[in-house]
């Protein structure tokens, strides 16, 4: 299925790229009036919008709105899928994407890029599908301290220490 052209996208939607937030212009079959809000939360947090039966990301709608062009894949510089002000969205491979995310609750050691090992405290990094040893050490917070420095370093930007953003 063709995802829908940039003339049917300003048909439908207006956007306000600055808030990030999508409102529809035309009145829908399920009680949805011009100048409601358009898009929903679903359990993920992500906010999704169904245009002509299909379902998108609205982080998605809007950068299509604001650059023309459907992105693969987008990443919420803050890592919160509900804020999708045009200023918090960029462009991110799969890779990009993983690195700015928090941390898992199976991780054990409630660190990220860190994991137990025979009472010390493993570190490790993935670049490039290669994955990269960095030590191990006595404590989860010195393991993740090394494996931020490398992170750092390997995804730049995109680099995220996986703890909570106030």
């Amino acid at each position: 299925m063709l995802k829908p052209t940039r003339e049917r996208i300003l048909e439908l939607l207006d956007c306000d790229p600055l808030l990030g937030i999508l409102r529809w212009k035309v009145w829908r079959p399920n009680g949805v009036k011009p100048g409601d809000l358009a898009g929903s939360a679903k359990g993920d947090g992500y906010l999704r919008v169904c245009i002509d039966g299909k379902r998108y990301g609205v982080h998605q709608v809007i950068w299509f709105y604001v650059h023309g062009t459907w992105p693969a894949r987008i990443d919420h510089k803050d890592r919160n899928p509900e804020r999708n002000s045009i200023q918090n969205l960029r462009i991110a491979t799969r890779a990009q994407n993983i690195q700015n995310c928090k941390v898992y609750s199976t991780n054990s050691a409630g660190f990220k890029g860190v994991s137990p090992k025979n009472r010390r405290f493993v570190a490790r990094v993935t670049i490039n599908k290669k994955t990269v040893n960095l030590g191990a050490f006595d404590t989860p917070e010195e393991a993740h301290q090394a494996y931020c420095q490398a992170a750092k370093v390997a995804f730049g930007e995109f680099f995220s220490s996986g703890q909570s953003q106030p």
